[in-house]
């Protein structure tokens, strides 16, 4: 991985309603301190009721911001939906670098 050139996706989660999930999931994870754990805080108050969240995760060569700059800047319509990217996150501390992005869609409003 220190060869990394560029950025590498890991994994995307898709949690649906974010407020419906964090009710669901508060008491559902326990972190146990143990060297595999990771913990992703996001604030789900920003997110608007009855919008589908996704968030990925990837890996990013340090340095190389750039590297993210059209995932930051993904928005549209896809099928009936409004998409857009609306929270980055970059962490630093670690080689190589891991990102996590939020977006969410929701169905698109007639005029």
């Amino acid at each position: 991985m220190r060869d990394l050139k560029g950025q590498f996706h890991l994994v995307s989660v898709n949690i649906g309603d974010a407020a419906k999930y964090v009710e669901w999931a508060k008491d559902a994870f326990e972190y146990s301190g143990r060297s595999s754990d990771a913990v992703l805080l996001i604030d789900a108050r920003s997110i608007p009721a009855n919008t589908q969240t996704n968030i990925a995760v990837g890996l990013v060569e340090p340095r190389n911001g750039e590297a993210l700059a059209w995932l930051f800047s993904l928005s549209g319509d896809l099928g009936g939906l409004s998409f857009s990217t609306t929270q980055g996150m970059i962490i630093s501390s670690v080689q190589p670098w891991v990102y996590a992005i939020v977006s969410w869609s929701q169905e698109k409003k007639e005029h």
